[in-house]
């Protein structure tokens, strides 16, 4: 199993989304506008890297549930063929929503409904700081020699902007909004064990994504340059201007 960790994009203070709950409620937040760019980056690269997940799960929480949704909608978008027909594709019936991704949820139901499963699955999960990167410790300790945490500990906090010192002085990865970790589960019984592939920015993950639009532009350019018909002779050249045009966007 794969495990892709996602933390939602940037977000701000909302209006309620209930109000029969009270005015005393504590408004939910929603993601702004640079939240959303971000997201769409990450959904992006994602399907730049032709990750599709089997699963998304996200946090209850209206920034990161927002996300989750986000990333769908990108990654399971509607396809056209050559004939201009839909192409077939797998399409999840939601995000599911799990209440346990919220940051005061219960880690280890989480785990035990990642379990749930099957062995080669992609789930992609989007939630918060800090209770993602403390599953990343949970799962990746848990299949770690006991010297790994000492190396860890006894490295410089100097030699990579994205470790931080963790509760015990451990290290413990930083994971910014809108980023992503890659886990891959190496066993499921008796708890979850994995490896930790990929810790990767929205700075790096922007890269990624930019480089498919690329692509596209490039071969943009191309089908318009070939589009023009082929000049098989002198005697092409005393058309009129279309000919003329053809040339001059060859030429360019």
């Amino acid at each position: 199993m794969d495990l892709y960790l996602i933390r939602h994009g940037q977000s701000g203070s909302g209006k309620s989304l209930d109000h029969s709950l009270g005015q005393n409620r504590t408004n939910e937040k929603t993601l702004t506008a640079a939240g959303i760019v971000e997201i769409e980056h990450t959904g992006e690269a994602l399907k730049t890297l032709s990750i599709i997940p089997d699963a998304i799960v996200a946090s209850p929480i209206a920034h990161a549930r927002h996300s989750a949704e986000i990333v769908d909608s990108i990654l399971f978008a509607n396809k056209r063929g050559a004939d201009g027909k839909p192409k077939k594709k797998r399409k999840l019936k939601s995000v599911q929503v799990w209440n346990d991704l919220a940051p005061e949820g219960d880690r280890a139901l989480v785990y035990k409904n990642l379990a749930k499963f099957k062995y080669d699955s992609k789930i992609l999960v989007v939630g918060h700081e800090p209770f993602l990167t403390k599953m990343v410790a949970d799962i990746v300790s848990s299949s770690s020699s006991p010297n790994t945490r000492r190396s860890l500990r006894s490295s410089t906090s100097h030699s990579n902007p994205n470790l931080g010192y963790g509760r015990g002085n451990y290290r413990s990865i930083v994971l910014k909004r809108s980023g992503l970790v890659r886990i891959t589960i190496t066993s499921m019984n008796p708890k979850l064990k994995g490896e930790l592939r990929w810790l990767l920015t929205p700075m790096l993950l922007n890269e990624i994504s930019s480089i498919k639009t690329s692509k596209k532009k490039r071969g943009k350019k191309n089908q318009r340059i070939f589009q023009y018909p082929p000049i098989t002779s002198s005697s092409d050249f005393t058309t009129p201007s279309k000919t003329k045009s053809a040339v001059t966007a060859v030429n360019q």
